[in-house]
C-alpha cells in the first residue's frame, strides 16, 4: 500500500517532478559553469576590485608614531636644482637622522653606482651604522629591461635588503614580498628587516623557523602565500610572499630639506624606525594599491617607501598588537565545497518556495545583502569570503530557474486557457441545449390564452440574453485565438471569461424567473416538460382515453416517485366503461397536459404545507386514493375523485381548461366537504367529429 501510494503521487505529478530534476540539473551545471570558469582565472579581476573596495571601506587607523618617512619632494629638488640627492647629501642626512638616535634607518635609494661626490662618506657611515639597511633588486629577471636585476651598494652583507613590489596582472600591489630572493642567502624586503630589528632592539623579539618552515616572530606566523588561494587561481606564487592585510593609515613625513636644516626635527627619530626614498612624483617611485582606485578622481598612487613602511608597521603590529598581517584565505577544497552546497541551497529555495517575480526578486536582493555585509565583516576580522562567485550562483541561479519556472507556469497558463476554452464551448452548448429544451415552455403555455402576451415577453427577454451570449462567446472566440499562445493576455482572458458567466447568470436568472411566474400560474409543470423528449414521441399521438391514461401512468411513475416519493400505479385505481372507452383515437398530447396537472396538484399542495396528509409509523406520507372513472350517458364525462379537501387555484383550473378546448371539453371541480371529497369532472359536449 505504502509503495503504491508512493507510485499514484508520482503518476499524478509526473509532469512537475520531471520539471523539478531538470532545473536540479540546469541548477547544478550553472554551479559546475561557474567554478570552472573561476578556476580558470576568469573572476581573478572581479575578486580583486571586490577586496580593493572592502579596502578603501575599511575604518580608517591612527598615525603609526613608530615610523618616520624621510621624503625628496618636488620641493627639494627644485630647490636642490637636481632629481638626485649626492652621496655626501646622503652621508650628511643619515648623519643627522643618525644623531636623533632611532632604532633602524632604511635607505629606499638605489646606490649600486656613485652620484656626486662622498661616495667614501656614505660607505664609511653605512660601515658604522649596523642598523642601516641599504637596497638593491636581486630577484630581478636577467636579460630583461624593465625587471633587470640592479646590485645593492657595496655594504655588509647583514645590511642588504631588497625593495621590490609584487604587482598583479592589473598593475596593483595586494600581495608583499617578505623574502624576494628565498635560495640562500636569502635577502629580506626592506621593510621585513627594519621590523625585525625594531623588535629586537625594542622587544628582544627574533625571527625563527615556525609551523610549516614558516616565519615565526614572537607568537606570530606567517604563512606563505600559494597559488591557488583565497581569490587566486592562476597567480605566481615565486619567493616568500604574503597576502597583505593593507592598513588604513597614514605616516608622519618630513622632507629632505627640514632634516638637512635640522628644522623642527628635535627628538622626532627617537626610537622609531626612519625610511628615506622618494616622495616626488617625478621620480616615478611609485604603485598603484588597493587604496589607488576611485570613481571620482585619478587613482593615487603609493609611493615605494610607503609601501615598505605599510610592510614594517603591520608586521610590528601582527607581534605586538595582534593585528593579523595577512588576509586568511579558505583553501580550495572548502572554496568549492562553499559554492556547490550554497547553489543547491538555493535551487531547493527556488524551487520550493518562491512562488512571483516578486517573492524572487525579494530573495535575490536580500539574499545579496546578507551574503555583502557577512563578506565584509568577516574581511575586517581578516578573513576572505569568496563572495563575487558566491553572487554570481546567487543570480544566475535566481534568473535561470525563475524563467524556466515563467515558462514552465506559461505553458501551464496556455493548457488552462485552452481547457478554458473547451469549457466555455461545452458550457455554451449546454446552455444552448437548456435554451432550447426550454423553449418548450412556449409551444405547452403559449396557446393563444390571457397569459400568452406576458409570458411571451418575459421569454423574449430569455432569447434576447441567450443572443448576447452567443454574441460573448464569439468575441471570446476570436480572443482566444489571437491570445491562446500569450500568457500575458490571461488576466483580459478572465476578464472575458468572468463577463461570459455573468452573462450566463443572466439568462438563468431570468429562466428560473420565468419558472416561478410558470409556477405561480401551473406548479410543477416541469414534471411534464422535463420529458419532453418522451411525451412529443409518435405513440403518444392517437390513442384512446384509457390507453392514454395508463400509458401516461406508466411514464410518470418514475418522475413522481422522483419528487415526492409516491408510486402511481398503487395509489390511482381506473374505472372504465370498456363499450364506451373504447372511442376512436385522438390526438392525446393536451389532455397529457391536463392530466399531469391535476395529479401534481394534489402533491404539490402537501409539499408546500398547504394540507397535510396523514403519516404511516415510518413518517411516510398516507397519499389519498385517486380514483378515475368514465362515465357515458349522452356524453363522455372523466372524474378524478380524490379523497380529503383540496384547494386549487383559477390558473390551475382555467389553464387545464384552455388545453381542453381543444377537445371541446370543460373541466369542473365540485368539492364534497361533508365527505372531504374532491372531483375534478371533464365532460366531452359533442363527439361529432371522428378527428375530435
Amino acid at each position: 500500500m505504502f509503495f503504491r501510494n508512493i507510485k499514484q503521487k508520482i503518476e499524478e505529478n509526473r509532469e512537475k517532478i520531471i520539471f523539478n530534476l531538470i532545473k536540479v540539473a540546469l541548477g547544478l551545471s550553472i554551479i559546475w559553469g561557474i567554478g570552472e570558469i573561476r578556476n580558470r582565472g576568469s573572476l581573478q579581476w572581479f575578486e580583486w576590485v571586490n577586496l580593493d573596495i572592502f579596502f578603501q571601506l575599511r575604518p580608517s587607523e591612527p598615525i603609526d608614531n613608530r615610523i618616520i618617512l624621510v621624503g625628496q619632494t618636488e620641493d627639494d629638488i627644485k630647490n636642490m636644482k637636481s632629481a638626485y640627492l649626492s652621496d655626501r647629501q646622503v652621508a650628511q642626512l643619515i648623519k643627522i637622522i643618525k644623531e636623533g638616535k632611532p632604532v633602524a634607518i632604511g635607505l629606499d635609494f638605489l646606490r649600486d653606482q656613485p652620484i656626486g661626490e662622498g661616495r667614501e662618506e656614505l660607505l664609511a657611515i653605512f660601515n658604522n651604522t649596523p642598523t642601516l639597511y641599504g637596497v638593491g633588486k636581486q630577484a630581478g629577471i636577467e636579460g630583461d629591461p624593465d625587471f633587470a636585476p640592479i646590485a645593492p651598494p657595496p655594504i655588509k652583507f647583514e645590511q642588504i635588503t631588497e625593495a621590490s613590489a609584487l604587482e598583479d596582472g592589473d598593475s596593483v600591489v595586494r600581495r608583499q614580498l617578505l623574502y624576494p630572493k628565498t635560495t640562500p642567502p636569502a635577502i629580506p624586503n626592506l621593510g621585513l628587516a627594519l621590523a625585525f630589528t625594531y623588535l629586537e632592539k625594542q622587544k628582544g623579539i627574533k625571527p625563527e623557523a615556525g609551523e610549516k618552515k614558516a616565519l615565526k616572530l614572537g607568537k606570530a606566523t606567517f604563512f606563505l602565500f600559494s597559488n591557488p588561494s583565497g581569490p587566486y587561481t592562476q597567480a605566481d606564487d615565486g619567493g616568500y610572499q604574503i597576502f597583505f592585510n593593507w592598513r588604513k593609515i597614514k605616516f608622519h613625513v618630513v622632507s629632505v630639506s627640514d632634516v638637512l636644516a635640522q628644522k623642527n626635527i628635535s627628538g622626532l627619530f627617537d626610537n622609531r624606525i626612519v625610511i628615506i626614498g622618494s616622495y616626488a612624483a617625478s621620480k616615478k617611485d611609485q604603485f598603484l594599491t588597493p587604496f589607488s582606485r576611485t570613481l571620482s578622481d585619478s587613482p593615487r598612487e603609493m609611493f615605494g617607501m610607503e609601501i615598505q613602511a605599510q610592510l614594517a608597521s603591520a608586521i610590528i603590529s601582527q607581534v605586538l598588537d595582534e593585528r593579523p598581517v595577512t588576509l586568511a584565505f579558505w583553501t580550495e577544497p572548502w572554496i568549492s565545497a562553499w559554492l556547490i552546497g550554497w547553489g543547491i541551497v538555493i535551487c531547493f529555495i527556488l524551487t520550493f518556495f518562491s512562488r512571483n517575480w516578486i517573492q524572487i526578486a525579494i530573495f535575490l536582493l536580500g539574499s545579496s545583502v546578507l551574503l555583502i555585509i557577512l563578506s565584509y565583516f568577516l574581511f575586517l576580522e581578516a578573513i576572505w569570503f569568496p563572495l563575487i562567485p558566491s553572487l554570481m550562483i546567487l543570480w544566475s541561479l535566481g534568473i535561470v530557474l525563475a524563467g524556466l519556472d515563467y515558462e514552465f507556469k506559461k505553458i501551464l497558463d496556455n493548457r488552462k486557457i485552452r481547457q478554458l476554452n473547451e469549457n466555455l464551448i461545452e458550457l455554451n452548448q449546454q446552455l444552448k441545449d437548456k435554451l432550447d429544451r426550454r423553449q418548450a415552455y412556449k409551444e405547452f403555455t403559449v396557446l393563444g390564452n390571457q397569459f400568452s402576451k406576458n409570458l411571451n415577453k418575459e421569454l423574449q427577454n430569455l432569447f434576447d440574453l441567450k443572443f448576447i451570449l452567443l454574441e460573448k462567446k464569439t468575441n471570446f472566440k476570436q480572443i482566444l485565438q489571437k491570445n491562446i499562445n500569450d500568457s500575458k493576455n490571461f488576466l483580459e482572458l478572465n476578464n472575458t471569461w468572468l463577463e461570459t458567466e455573468i452573462a450566463t447568470d443572466k439568462v438563468f436568472d431570468s429562466f428560473e424567473a420565468i419558472c416561478l411566474k410558470l409556477i405561480n400560474h401551473f406548479p410543477r409543470l416541469e414534471n411534464l416538460f422535463s420529458n419532453y423528449d418522451w411525451l412529443s414521441d409518435e405513440n403518444w399521438e392517437y390513442l384512446t382515453i384509457e390507453e392514454t391514461i395508463k400509458l401516461a401512468i406508466k411514464w410518470f411513475h418514475p418522475i413522481y416517485f422522483h419528487e415526492y416519493n409516491v408510486e402511481l400505479d398503487k395509489i390511482i385505481k381506473l374505472d372504465f366503461q370498456s363499450e364506451y372507452s373504447n372511442l376512436q383515437k385522438v390526438n392525446s398530447t393536451r389532455f397529457i397536459i391536463v392530466f399531469n396537472r391535476i395529479i401534481d396538484t394534489i402533491f404539490l399542495k402537501v409539499q408546500t404545507g398547504e394540507i397535510s396528509y396523514p403519516k404511516n409509523q415510518a413518517e411516510k406520507i398516507s397519499y389519498p386514493t385517486i380514483t378515475i372513472k368514465t362515465v357515458y350517458k349522452n356524453k363522455l364525462k372523466l372524474i378524478f375523485t380524490v379523497q380529503y379537501l383540496i384547494e386549487t387555484t383559477f390558473y390551475n383550473i382555467f389553464f387545464c381548461q384552455e388545453l381542453l378546448d381543444y377537445y371541446k371539453a370543460k373541466l369542473t371541480i365540485k368539492q364534497d366537504k361533508e365527505k372531504g371529497l374532491t372531483n375534478w369532472i371533464i365532460d366531452w359536449n359533442d363527439w361529432q367529429s371522428r378527428d375530435q
